[in-house]
């Protein structure tokens, strides 16, 4: 496994973590990812169900789901806001009883501005120890 840095068509660099396909699998990640603990509210039209980011990219977030949410976060039409990140329109990719895999639906200038905030929040250790991590914002602080 390793990192590869490669400048993209606006100059700006993206981080690409590969595996080996012969030790086991050929994951390959565009953007910086970083390991939160952050409340999101999920909302369409009428309904507001809360979740818990746990993974976070430019390119989407893994979604801890609880109560309400794991039975009513189905289908289209949905966005995700935080005070950590705006708000962010997103597609469900995946999903499980209490989990899901969510793409963020932006332009390319957008994706790139929140890759770099991502690296910043990674540089500044955000995604670290839970004892580390400022209070407020995060789920483990509620």
């Amino acid at each position: 496994a390793g990192i590869l840095r490669r400048e993209c068509a606006m100059g700006v660099a993206a981080m690409v973590r590969f595996e080996n396909p012969e030790e086991g699998g050929a994951v390959r990640r565009l953007y910086t990812r970083v390991p939160l603990d952050a409340l999101g509210e999920l909302r369409r039209r009428d309904d507001l169900l809360i979740a818990v980011v746990e993974d976070f990219s430019a390119g989407g977030a893994k979604l801890r789901l609880h109560g309400e949410a794991s039975s009513r976060f189905f289908g289209p039409g949905w966005t995700i806001s935080s005070p950590l990140f705006g708000s962010l329109p997103l597609d469900i990719r995946w999903r499980r009883l209490d989990e899901a895999g969510v793409s963020f639906g932006i332009d390319k200038d957008h994706r790139l501005a929140l890759d770099r905030f991502v690296r910043l929040l990674v540089r500044h250790g955000v995604g670290g120890a839970a004892e580390d991590r400022q209070t407020g914002l995060f789920a483990s602080a509620r």
